[in-house]
């Protein structure tokens, strides 16, 4: 089960810096047909494969937010830049009418 959480998790943290959210739904059933194939070989019973699919989905889930977390403090989304003609943004029209007399 730990090595089912870990794996989890970093396959989790790496869709979180690649990917958008909505990659996790075919990754959790890829993961909840493993877990299942290897459950089935190993003769699991019932209860332990569901507790171990919801481990699962819960590890990729939390290594997703990690995954995320890291991107953006590694990569931070840029502040924006001034336009072409050195207004701001935020500046109103008028002060930039007038400045162009």
């Amino acid at each position: 089960m730990p090595i089912l959480a870990i794996t989890a998790f970093l396959f989790g943290a790496f869709l979180g810096l690649r990917f958008k959210v909505l990659i996790l739904l075919p990754a959790a059933g890829l993961g909840i047909v493993g877990v299942l194939v290897g459950g089935l070989i190993l003769r699991e019973s019932p209860v332990t494969l569901s507790w171990a699919i919801g481990f699962f989905i819960f590890a990729i889930q939390v290594g997703y937010l990690a995954g995320l977390f890291v991107g953006y403090q590694l990569f931070p989304i840029p502040a924006r830049r001034p336009y072409p003609d050195g207004r701001r943004y935020g500046d109103d029209w008028h002060s930039v009418a007038q400045s162009n007399r």
